[in-house]
């Protein structure tokens, strides 16, 4: 039995290394098999074919690694699959759910909620669980809850890595913790990727951490130790300038241009190549909704505003985004200057490469799945 044909045909096809413009994009089964400009419609007598405008991208689907809610939804019980079947409409195909500052308990239950979700034949991929803790340090906890906080307990992670095995795709902790590196070791036995945030880690810890296996940075510039002056006229880096300097790490930024400046981007794209920076969104519940309050998910109350981020109601503190990742898209065009082959590659390519999936995921490309978005000229 033949494999059903779908042709994208017209618009500009934005690929990890080019954009075509008239571009076409010709999917056999649930596979890409030919990408390039248009060609002749006879080669395709019984496709389905979109003709797009002159002014659509076409583009590999977004891939989100740091994101706790969308919608209605936020990342506990159910809510992940409420949220796949939303985040197409925002042009992502794949993602990882993220939970942060909750109990152990609260963690495990996630993990189980994210093996049920990654079933789903519906909407975006879940692509897998990120635990943004508990193994954070308190004195740069950003926004969580510092009840929630622990020190790495070998009883209590292995039983996270055990319910978490072809699950967990990505840890964030904080590096510098009494036992931290054989929290790290024993992750990347397992493959998990390990990710320093929320950290006031130094330069000697931090490279212990990486000959462990720590490859990763959550949310650059956001939660972690800042830019000190030592005295008047002599400046020390804070734990972001100092991974910058470090290198041969790949970095997550928020890409609201609330989070982090533009120039930033800018900068972290510099310093560690444009193939090393990943953007997310770190958006919660109520994101793509009417400004409101929600309840984050270890119960605490925060407020989203347009042209802000979502801020806890008894401090402003920022505890997340309102951010979704067509947006995100837009500003490392528009406000960061990357061109459309970057911009794709900061938002698909790159993270499928942190989560080892660029085989299959992340760019347009002749055999690989057909994860695919279509923008119009507003990024919509």
């Amino acid at each position: 039995m033949s494999k059903e044909v779908t042709v994208l045909r017209g618009g500009n096809v934005v690929t990890s290394s080019e954009v075509i413009s008239t571009g076409e994009v010709v999917i056999e089964g649930e596979r890409i098999s030919r990408v390039g400009r248009v060609g002749s419609a006879s080669s395709y007598p019984d496709a389905s074919v979109f003709e797009l405008s002159a002014g659509a991208m076409v583009l590999a689907g977004f891939i989100d690694i740091h994101m706790h809610g969308l919608g209605d939804f936020d990342t506990r019980g159910e809510g992940t699959k409420g949220i796949a079947r939303l985040e197409p409409m925002h042009g992502t195909t794949g993602f990882l759910p993220t939970l942060a500052s909750a109990t152990y308990e609260q963690y495990l239950d996630f993990l189980s909620a994210v093996k049920e979700a990654m079933k789903l034949r519906e909407g975006a991929r879940v692509l897998g669980a990120h635990l943004e803790g508990p193994y954070i340090n308190p004195a740069a906890k950003g926004a969580m809850d510092a009840r929630f906080l622990a020190l790495p307990d070998e009883e209590q992670y292995k039983k996270l890595i055990e319910e978490g095995s072809n699950i967990l795709g990505l840890m964030t902790l904080s590096p510098e913790l009494p036992g931290a590196i054989e929290l790290i070791e024993a992750l990347r036995r397992d493959n998990i990727v390990v990710s320093a945030g929320h950290s006031t880690a130094d330069e000697e810890q931090m490279k212990q951490a990486m000959d462990a296996g720590l490859s990763h940075l959550c949310h650059l510039f956001n939660a972690s130790r800042k830019i000190s002056d030592k005295e008047p006229g002599v400046r020390q880096p804070g734990f972001s300038e100092m991974c910058l300097a470090l290198g041969d790490l790949t970095a997550e930024v928020i890409c609201d241009g609330i989070h982090v400046h533009p120039l930033l981007v800018r900068l972290a794209a510099r310093a560690l190549g444009v193939n090393s920076v990943v953007a997310i969104t770190d958006s919660m519940k109520g994101t793509g909704l009417p400004d409101g309050t929600y309840l984050s998910s270890d119960g605490r109350k925060f407020y989203t505003s347009t042209g802000d981020a979502a801020r806890l109601t008894v401090d402003n503190t920022i505890i997340g985004s309102t951010l979704t990742m067509n947006i995100a898209f837009k500003n490392l065009v528009e406000k960061c200057g990357f061109s459309l082959p970057e911009a794709s590659k900061i938002t698909s390519l790159n993270p499928a490469r942190v989560l080892s999936c660029e085989e299959d995921l992340g760019s347009i490309e002749p055999g690989k799945s057909a994860d695919i978005t279509v923008l119009n000229p507003e990024f919509d």
